[in-house]
């Protein structure tokens, strides 16, 4: 590997680990996987990071405290501190802040081929089957509820602006 500076890590896999030897910085990550964690930048920076799985979060230039769990989980995130990231997820189409794809406080589960099932925004939204978050709750797919509802509780039932329903119970 060719990790300039750093203490704490736990690196074992083929070319695992940051793969440049200028001005990288890695304290406290355990990298394990063929390509895990080889930042091919070199200025990278990261610290308290678990990376398991081949080629997990090899773009990462700076970040802490993040789980890349599962084959190119995060591999294209280059910024972004406490995500968990399960399965096959790249971060490909992650908001891009000063030319870098960035997450912060993101928890993806993804099945292995990186397709989104479950996304939880650093706000608290829940996008299931979308990373749609702009409500609290963002469900692409039907819906099904087998609460029987009391006769006190409230309970009502309309559309929004695109035609979609909305029950509010």
């Amino acid at each position: 590997n060719g990790v300039l500076s750093g203490i704490e890590n736990v690196i074992i896999g083929n070319c695992a680990g940051p793969t440049s030897a200028s001005n990288v910085a890695v304290n406290a990550n355990v990298i394990v996987g063929s390509s895990a964690g080889a930042a091919s930048s070199t200025q990278s920076y990261y610290s308290y990071n678990t990376f398991v799985g081949y080629e997990s979060a090899t773009s990462l230039k700076k970040g802490s405290s993040n789980v890349f769990l599962g084959q190119s989980s995060g591999a294209l995130l280059h910024v972004g501190d406490n995500n968990v990231i399960i399965g096959g997820y790249n971060a490909d189409d992650a908001p891009t802040i000063g030319g870098n794809r960035t997450l912060n406080n993101t928890i993806v589960l993804s099945d292995g081929e990186g397709t989104v099932r479950m996304f939880i925004d650093s706000s608290g939204n829940v996008g299931v089957g979308t990373q749609n978050t702009s409500n609290k709750l963002h469900v692409s797919g039907n819906i099904v509820s087998e609460i029987t509802a009391s006769k006190n509780a409230p309970s009502a039932a309309a559309t929004d602006s695109a035609g979609k329903g909305i029950m509010f119970i």
